[in-house]
């Protein structure tokens, strides 16, 4: 696949030890994406971050990875999603990837763009606005990174499990995006074009003079938007 003339994109990862197939996937993305002139990943890297000292062979192999790409390969950026907010600035170094506040907007080939993770745009979904708040708050990042690495370890296997059982217990449209809030972000920013993820259900969604695109998540397959110099944009699939 060329990948030349080209913005890529991607979100929604959920990268863990239990599902090396993705995480091979990611690896062979990250050799198509060598040729491109930028790629962003929008959150949710990784099923579940819990510091900078992750010393698993896990986070090795993709660390390794994603910082080889990043010394040989195009300008690359990283935002936090709900799953990795703990990502700090010694991995981000190490990583050699730039990291983007939620949202930001760019201007890509002429055309601004808004990028978010998008669980900030679920604001029906109270429950997780709370633990968005409090998960952000310095205060509570420090208590929970001064916690071992296998207590750490363990509360994010247990806030997987309550979080799966949150959104499997819940009316769908509660915890998806809510048009207000996106448009309240057009106005805010002055822009046409938002691109997220973080809700697993990939469209693209017309409003009166803009558009909102959905990246899609990794767990059936791998996947990434690629927009092109002239303006193009098309979704394109890896197997995993």
């Amino acid at each position: 696949m060329n990948t030349a003339n080209t913005t890529l994109f991607i979100s929604d990862l959920h990268l863990s030890p239990q599902e090396p197939r993705i995480t091979n996937t990611f690896l062979h993305f990250l050799k198509i994406a060598t040729s491109a002139d930028a790629v962003y990943i929008l959150g949710d890297l990784f099923e579940a971050y819990v510091g900078d000292d992750d010393d698993s062979g896990f986070m090795k192999q993709v660390t390794e990875a994603v910082t080889q790409f990043t010394k040989n390969g195009p300008p690359t950026f990283f935002m936090r999603g709900n799953r990795d907010l703990l990502v700090g600035k010694k991995w981000m170094q190490r990583s050699g990837m730039q990291l983007l506040e939620d949202p930001t907007v760019i201007n890509l080939y002429q055309q601004k763009i808004i990028l978010a993770h998008g669980d900030a745009l679920c604001t029906d979904d109270t429950a997780h606005q709370r633990y968005r708040y409090w998960m952000q708050q310095p205060w509570v990042q420090k208590i929970l990174l001064s916690l071992p690495l296998s207590l750490r370890r363990w509360i994010a296997n247990r806030m997987r499990q309550k979080s799966q059982t949150h959104y499997s217990e819940q009316d769908l449209k509660k915890w998806d995006v809510v048009d207000n809030a996106v448009l309240a972000l057009f106005k805010k920013y002055n822009v046409q074009t938002l691109i997220h993820g973080h809700t697993h259900k990939p469209a693209i969604h017309s409003y009166e003079n803009a558009k909102r695109i959905v990246l899609d998540t990794w767990h059936q397959h791998g996947s990434y938007l690629e927009i092109s110099r002239d303006g193009a944009m098309q979704t394109k699939f890896l197997e995993h």
